[in-house]
């Protein structure tokens, strides 16, 4: 239980962290999202385990746009 609580909160701070980051930045160019992978995803992370995002974008022609650059620095 006490691991299912952990990953939980680190998704929710992740989550609400990168919301507040796009939200203070221009407005996206198109519909965008982002989804873990790896032990995070599986649900078996540590508080040793790496972080694997992966980021969706849903228009290729915006991949080098300012708004995704500023997201990922």
């Amino acid at each position: 239980k006490a691991h299912e609580n952990y990953q939980k909160s680190f998704f929710d701070l992740l989550q609400h962290t990168i919301k507040a980051l796009s939200e203070s930045l221009v407005p996206p160019p198109c519909d965008w999202g982002f989804y873990l992978a790896g032990s995070r995803a599986r649900g078996d992370a540590s508080p040793r385990s790496d972080l694997d995002i992966t980021l969706l974008i849903a228009n290729e022609k915006y991949l080098n746009d300012d708004f995704f650059k500023a997201l990922l620095k």
